[in-house]
């Protein structure tokens, strides 16, 4: 299958797609940092800007069979000023629109923040989805967690899923061959042992916590001791050995912290844990896994030197959970083939 991914960020359908066989045309993408991790893992040799006659002109001459797109999603979410389509990120929308009426994809897929339900009592989706419907489109939406789909973090996101001329293809995707499944024991379980590969294990007995609200981690140090340094106190977790706790014991400090950052930089990570506790914020590579990213995806050069974290975290964070986006990807190959052998 053929796609064009517009507002492509980082290149989280490439991730989900490359796998099933299906190839992009074009991608439409115009944040510099974005494109470098684009140029780093793909070397596309153009990116478009979605707003321009040229990109028009190219995805409607490439004819894909599906057009991706999870335009900016700051106006609609609550964490934001709510500008709805009146800010020029939220009219975005509009634009996503007119590329799929001029380039007539079979399929679409948008992506957003729940949010998007509730800017003007529901007006402005409402709309967005009559648009598609109006165009001939079957039209599907479904409000999906990440966290059933094998990453540990809750992330609620908004899919909209169109197939052109058939109502049912939609319906299939999202409900039928998307399941999400009830939260039970085993789920948790599973949850559990996924979230201990995030910080890739705190060494020896700790726990380790994930706020669902937040990107921080949480670590109990309930069972730690001070231990002093050479010339200043430190405070260091140390596992439980026996029936009391022992200096000898291996700290419990997060491997993601220790040692080199990845090698780009040759800089280094405090091997120090805060007092009982403490809160950390989360680092750019345990982001990456909360997203389905490979280790350092982001960490690549931009103007000659390894990408700073600021721009790594609003990259990541702005990016689509790429385990729920490969199994849609999935949906819809599998609905195509039962449709061929019709």
């Amino acid at each position: 299958m053929k796609y064009i991914s517009i507002c492509d960020g980082i290149g989280a359908a490439h991730l989900a797609f490359t796998p099933i066989g299906w190839r992009c045309q074009a991608v439409a993408e115009i944040d510099p940092q974005c494109n470098a991790v684009l140029d780093q893992h793909w070397g596309f040799e153009n990116y478009y800007d979605i707003l321009s006659d040229e990109t028009k002109k190219k995805i409607v001459g490439a004819k894909p069979d599906l057009i991706i797109g999870g335009t900016p999603c700051q106006s609609f979410s609550v964490a934001g000023l709510r500008g709805g389509i009146s800010d020029s990120r939220g009219s975005l929308i509009h634009r996503y629109v007119q590329i799929v009426q001029d380039a007539q994809p079979r399929w679409f897929v948008w992506e957003n923040v729940p949010g998007i339900f509730s800017i003007d009592d529901g007006a402005t989706f409402a709309e967005f989805i009559r648009s598609f419907a109006e165009l001939g489109y079957g039209v599907g939406w479904r409000m999906l967690d990440a966290q059933y789909f094998g990453v540990p973090q809750v992330r609620r996101r908004v899919f909209v899923v169109g197939c052109f001329g058939d109502p049912d293809g939609p319906l299939e995707v999202l409900f039928d061959s998307v399941g999400v499944p009830r939260r039970t024991s085993e789920s948790d379980k599973t949850r559990k042992e996924n979230q201990g590969t995030v910080a890739k294990c705190i060494r020896g007995r700790g726990q380790l916590a994930h706020r669902e609200d937040s990107d921080t981690l949480i670590v109990d140090t309930s069972r730690a001791r001070s231990i002093y340094g050479h010339s200043e106190k430190t405070h260091t977790l140390t596992s439980k050995c026996g029936n009391g706790i022992s200096e000898d014991c291996a700290p419990l400090i997060a491997s993601t912290l220790t040692g080199s950052d990845g090698g780009a930089s040759n800089g280094h990570h405090p091997l120090v844990a805060a007092a009982p506790n403490a809160v950390r914020r989360l680092t750019p590579r345990e982001c990456e896994r909360l997203m389905g990213l490979p280790d350092d995806y982001t960490l690549v050069l931009y103007k000659g030197k390894p990408m700073k974290d600021s721009p790594r975290y609003r990259m990541i964070g702005n990016s689509i959970a790429v385990p729920v986006l490969r199994r849609i990807g999935e949906a819809i190959e599998q609905f195509e083939r039962k449709e061929k052998r019709k």
